[in-house]
């Protein structure tokens, strides 16, 4: 199997309950939301075999992080296979739309979007990303047992901050998540 594989590269997590985290990022190519402020560009790709992936892993890094563009569109197993074997620490990130194996990762970001039905798979943590539009009435107070909650202003824009700031107010189950990577001036 080959993988559409847009970038790996290292870094931190900058996002969510790993902030800080050195990581691996894996990033590929394809969604199927087109969100008018997303960030990411996946249209340029390599096709790559899990092993190739692997290659370009450091040795010395544990925790890897699947991303894209929509990885779900992808049939994982393989590359998570490869990963678990190696004894890596296997986070995805994924807007929700699709069914997930959540046995084949170790952690599970899920970023619901307005336009898409989320399936309440077993997300660790869901990070709602907050634009001038966002009505945070779609953010449930609390998932019982569920998922860390998580409001995230878009590009980290004061006016977004101020508006997650205000909403977290009477709200002691969300948390504040900023995109640091971007704040310090890393990929």
């Amino acid at each position: 199997m080959k993988y559409k594989v847009v970038e790996i590269f290292t870094s931190i997590q900058g996002e969510g309950f790993f902030t800080g985290s050195p990581s691996v990022f894996i990033r590929l190519s394809g969604c199927n939301l087109n969100c008018s402020w997303c960030d990411t560009k996946h249209e340029e790709y390599v096709e790559m075999t899990p092993k190739e992936i692997l290659e370009k892993i450091p040795e010395n890094m544990f925790r890897v992080v699947i991303t894209g563009g929509e990885p779900t569109i992808h049939d994982l197993y393989d590359l998570c296979l490869s990963l678990a074997r190696r004894g890596c620490f296997i986070q995805l990130e994924t807007n929700g739309t699709n069914d997930v194996n959540s046995e084949i990762f170790h952690w599970i970001t899920c970023s619901p979007k307005r336009e898409n039905d989320y399936k309440y798979f077993s997300a660790n943590e869901l990070k709602y990303v907050v634009d001038d539009d966002f009505d945070f009435s779609v953010v449930p107070d609390v998932v019982k047992g569920g998922p860390i909650i998580y409001i995230q202003p878009e590009n980290n824009k004061s006016e977004n901050v101020q508006k997650c700031m205000e909403a977290l107010k009477g709200k002691p189950n969300w948390k504040l998540s900023l995109q640091v990577q971007k704040l310090i001036g890393v990929e």
